[in-house]
């Protein structure tokens, strides 16, 4: 009977402590999952290392705690034991590549999270969940174990009570009278015994058949006096032991409510993440919208100038073709003159204007803002150009038919529409790197686009993942309140043993 109730004792103690660590080791795996995720949605490198030594602490307590179980398991937990153990190491695994990723490629490490490390984390935190239900059921047929010893008890008291009670009856009426007081000794001693009293009766000694009587009534009144007190031992040390797993219990309870706000404030953080991601998107295009229109008017302008370009040689053609009087020539050089020194100021503010284009597209970056109104004043430009050009070519017909003397003056003003044109030709090239600028930011916005869309969608899928884990930590939280529930059923029926048991009066 002591051997069974000392192992009754370990027993207890050993499930009280592996219903603790494996609590503790779905706490401390959940909350690693947490800060990991925290990382994943912060970019405040001061923050992150902080969360960085929190993890590693709740990994580090983790290990602790998986080898202290290892330690107290029982034969019967050999396989959901293994199976914790394999999938504790995928979970590491993934949760240590997910860690590398976040420094290494942080656009990946959501997407890694999301696709390996989370199923290896549910895949984890159910082996705990598996164990942790195999241990209740051991910890409820220890339970029944206690009951049924203690009503075997009970029974054998009641049995061998009974069975001394008959035994003294038959043998007050069969023995004679001069063996009426030993066995008025005996009756006394099993109505003692009857009422609870299980101290060492006083008897009379002797060989004959009622000094066997008497003696095998005090060694019956003295194992059921050792069967009550390990029976009261192991009634306290349940007690004792339900009393020590309500306090982690408590704590765990509290753990799971602290672990389930902050997957609260994370399901909040990336909700707001993933607003921002729609609105970084929506971005990203209006910018591809402006980068394409300046990219449009930077073709419509070198275009419009390569058409300017060619009138100025259809002018220095003609102007080399015309012959005038010298008197008209005076006058119509003159005219010329003017005409051409108007061309060139137009040609130079041109070249003023394609100048600040350039600026002014290299200042407005991916959208090109303000280049348009560069380029409506080039085109202002140009028709104040067609226009003079059409004077010029009156003054020239006029020229041709008045006189062929004025070669030399019309090879000078050739020159001088020459460099007109050159200078028109000049503000071809930076019309054309802004184009191919125009062109290269309209790529680099494409890819931001793509981007922004990636992280809105990964966004979404650790949102998902977040509202899994929350569903973890619910039904962590049921379980942890149903192990309540279960330990103080263990103390109440530990409280009624006891008090079943202190009935009896003990030798000692």
């Amino acid at each position: 009977m002591k051997s069974s109730s000392a192992a009754s004792k370990q027993f207890i103690e050993h499930d009280v402590q592996r219903v603790t660590l494996s609590s503790e080791m779905n706490i401390e795996a959940q909350a690693a999952a947490l800060r990991l995720l925290q990382i994943l949605s912060t970019s405040d490198w001061d923050k992150r290392v902080q969360l960085y030594r929190e993890m590693d602490t709740h990994l580090a307590q983790l290990d602790n705690i998986i080898n202290q179980f290892a330690e107290v398991k029982t034969l019967g937990l050999n396989e959901k034991f293994d199976q914790l153990l394999a999938s504790k190491a995928a979970y590491r695994k993934a949760f240590l590549a997910s860690v590398e990723l976040v420094e290494i490629e942080p656009k990946q490490a959501a997407g890694h999270f999301s696709e390996q490390t989370q199923p290896a984390l549910a895949a984890f935190l159910n082996a705990i969940e598996a164990l942790s239900m195999q241990q209740q059921m051991l910890m409820m047929e220890e339970q029944t174990f206690v009951e049924q010893e203690g009503e075997q008890a009970q029974q054998w008291v009641m049995g061998l009570s009974a069975a001394a009670l008959v035994l003294g009856i038959i043998l007050a009426f069969v023995v004679s009278r001069s063996i009426v007081k030993p066995i008025r000794g005996v009756v006394e001693a099993v109505r003692r015994l009857a009422s609870g009293d299980l101290r060492h009766p006083s008897l009379p000694q002797g060989r004959d058949e009622i000094s066997d009587i008497t003696h095998a009534l005090t060694e019956t009144c003295s194992n059921l006096d050792q069967l009550i007190m390990a029976i009261h031992h192991s009634s306290d040390k349940v007690s004792t032991a339900a009393e020590t797993i309500q306090h982690p219990v408590t704590q765990i309870q509290t753990g799971s409510n602290t672990q389930e706000l902050a997957v609260e404030r994370i399901s909040n953080t990336i909700n707001t993440f993933s607003d921002e991601s729609v609105q970084v998107a929506a971005t990203a295009e209006e910018a591809k919208k402006q980068a394409q229109q300046g990219h449009d008017l930077a073709l419509d302008g070198q275009q419009r100038i390569n058409l300017v370009t060619e009138e100025f040689d259809k002018i220095a053609s003609a102007i080399s073709h015309s012959a005038t009087s010298v008197e008209t020539l005076q006058e119509s050089a003159a005219s010329v003159r003017q005409l051409v020194t108007t061309v060139r100021e137009i040609a130079e503010q041109t070249n003023l204007l394609a100048l600040n284009a350039a600026i002014e597209a290299a200042r407005a970056g991916e959208s090109g803002r303000g280049f348009s109104v560069v380029a409506d004043e080039v085109r202002n430009l140009a028709t104040r150009t067609g226009t003079a050009t059409v004077e010029i070519n009156n003054v020239i017909d006029k020229i041709d038919r008045e006189t062929n003397e004025a070669v030399t003056s019309m090879v000078e003003g050739r020159s001088e529409m020459e460099r007109g044109v050159s200078m028109v030709t000049d503000m071809v090239k930076p019309l054309s790197e802004l184009s191919a600028g125009a062109k290269l930011s309209l790529s680099q916005l494409e890819k931001l686009e793509e981007i922004a869309a990636k992280q809105a969608n990964d966004s979404i899928n650790i949102k998902s993942e977040i509202e899994r884990i929350d569903d973890i930590a619910r039904d962590n939280k049921h379980l942890v309140n149903h192990l309540a529930q279960t330990t103080d059923t263990l103390s109440r029926q530990s409280s009624d043993l006891i008090e079943q048991v202190s009935k009896f009066t003990h030798s000692q």
